[in-house]
């Protein structure tokens, strides 16, 4: 089956239109809130405003330094997100609606898998793109579904997971990608535009520190937004070529 883009998304936003109050409940817990606290406790360093105060290679050597001492808090954000993830799609693609704790509990039941699934995904993308740019992002798209997958699916185990990935979105793969490109370009043009900010305000002092705390609410708004519409997204496209290959289809 080939998906048509506009219907997709066009699915994502009825589902959001029909759901927005739950939505953005647990997206604020689990994507809102740790992603705010990260910007809080753990800000990430900003360049200086001043040209060729600090050298490529001084920048580079700062960011490298940050992300080693800070891995552990980025390993612990991100996995309270993949969880809000499992969650959501517990709740959006269960045949019998559950409750939020039963939805929850089956997310946690569910999560080592979905972890597992999900770093083996991140690794194809990233020897694809190794070997050459095109073909991480083509695998970017065939593995848009693993997360959907996993939690609409509960019997399968992590390698046949990723292959029931694979065979939905055969023939739908750079249709995906270009998916994900649009949401996420979304997201990076508004944590440029935020960091832009940051530099030009000059932000000292008591002022400085609330201008900044409201830039950073404004920077985790945004993240938890991209991820709350890749749920969307990827529960709107799994419903729709689910459809057509059965779970028990090639």
């Amino acid at each position: 089956m080939r998906l048509d883009f506009a219907g997709v998304f066009a699915d994502a936003l009825a589902l959001w239109r029909k759901e927005s109050d739950l939505l953005v409940r647990i997206a604020g817990v689990f994507f809102f809130l740790p992603a705010y606290a990260f910007r809080l406790f753990v800000p990430v360093p900003q360049p200086a405003p001043e040209a060729g105060e600090a050298t490529a290679e001084a920048a580079f050597a700062q960011m490298a330094q940050w992300f080693t001492a800070n891995a552990h808090w980025l390993l612990a954000e991100r996995l309270v997100e993949l969880f809000g993830g499992a969650v959501l799609f517990a709740l959006l693609l269960a045949k019998r609606r559950p409750s939020a704790g039963e939805a929850m509990a089956a997310a946690l039941q569910r999560l080592p898998i979905y972890v597992l699934v999900y770093a083996a995904a991140m690794a194809l993308i990233a020897a694809g793109w190794m070997i050459f740019i095109l073909p991480g992002l083509y695998l970017l798209g065939r593995t848009f579904l693993t997360g959907a997958v996993v939690m609409a699916e509960p019997g399968r185990g992590p390698g046949d997971a990723l292959l029931r990935a694979f065979r939905l979105t055969q023939g739908n793969g750079w249709l995906l990608l270009l998916a994900t490109m649009v949401i996420f370009s979304v997201g990076y043009f508004g944590a440029v535009l935020i960091g832009e900010l940051y530099l030009g305000l000059g932000l000292e002092g008591f002022v400085g520190d609330a201008v900044r705390a409201l830039l950073d609410a404004l920077g985790a708004t945004i993240a938890a937004a991209v991820a709350l519409a890749m749920v969307l997204v990827q529960t709107a496209a799994y419903r729709r070529l689910s459809e057509s290959r059965p779970k028990h289809g090639i």
